[in-house]
C-alpha cells in the first residue's frame, strides 16, 4: 500500500490468478481509498507481461497503462517460483532503462 500512496497520479496494474484472494485485496483497496489507482487483471502473469510487451496498442483492460518495451517503472513479483526465469526475461524488457 505504501507505494500506491506515493505514486502520485500513476496507476498500478495487479495480476493474479485467484478471484478469491483478489476479492480480499479489493476490500482493503476500497478501505484505503485506492480503488481508482489499481487495475486488476485476473489471469496468468506470464501471459499478461507478454501481452504488455507485444502490444502495439494498450489492451482493453489496461487502456490507460503504458505498454511495449521499456514502458514500466516498477514491477513487484510474487508469483509461481518455477517460472521466475521466464518472468525475469520479460521484466527486463518491460522496465524503463536504468531501473534494474
Amino acid at each position: 500500500m505504501f507505494c500506491f500512496r506515493f505514486a502520485g497520479g500513476r496507476k498500478n496494474l495487479c495480476c493474479d490468478i485467484s478471484e478469491e484472494w483478489t476479492r480480499i485485496a479489493r476490500k482493503y483497496w476500497k478501505e484505503s481509498d485506492l480503488e481508482s489507482k489499481i487495475r486488476l487483471k485476473i489471469g496468468s502473469a506470464l501471459e499478461t507481461l507478454q501481452l504488455l510487451l507485444d502490444s502495439k496498442s494498450a489492451p482493453v483492460w489496461a487502456s490507460d497503462f503504458a505498454f511495449g518495451p521499456s514502458s514500466i517503472d516498477l514491477i513487484f513479483l510474487d508469483a509461481d517460483k518455477e517460472n521466475y526465469p521466464n518472468y525475469y526475461a520479460l521484466i527486463l524488457q518491460l522496465l524503463k532503462p536504468g531501473l534494474y
